[in-house]
């Protein structure tokens, strides 16, 4: 089920609750693509809008689906992944990203040793000059 939303409501709710300076500047934009309107949301700085924006628009397409955002705001390094997906609505979280370390020199071909751990072997060498893949030799 879903339920329209009435954006000059929802713009007066958020300046009753926030205050006119307490929430990001939207806008809601008819786009025409391929001679079809589309609705979009864009995010950007009011006090200089030519720095550019982010924009959400749907996809094209018939397939409606939900997408459920954290609770929590991100730690550093974290990253947005979807831990579930049931029927047509994903719940995302956060994901602190893997890092990984390892040695190896120019050329070498890198590997995997471990789950988060890379070596490299002289005895297999990448040139990238002439696109060839050295076994034994560099």
């Amino acid at each position: 089920m879903y339920t329209k939303i009435n954006f000059s409501f929802l713009f007066f709710l958020l300046v009753s609750v926030l205050g006119p300076a307490g929430f990001l500047p939207l806008q809601v934009k008819g786009q025409t693509i391929r001679a079809s309107t589309q609705k979009e949301i864009r995010i950007f700085d009011p006090a200089n809008p030519a720095n550019g924006n982010i924009s959400l628009r749907t996809a094209s397409g018939t397939a409606a689906y939900t997408m459920i955002l954290p609770a929590t705001l991100p730690v550093a390094n974290q990253l947005l992944r979807v831990n579930s997906i049931t029927t047509n609505v994903a719940t995302l979280g956060w994901v602190t990203s893997l890092s990984s370390t390892g040695t190896g020199s120019n050329g070498q071909v890198a590997y995997w040793t471990s789950g988060t751990s890379q070596a490299g072997s002289a005895n297999l060498f990448w040139n990238n000059t002439s696109a060839r893949l050295g076994i034994g030799t560099s």
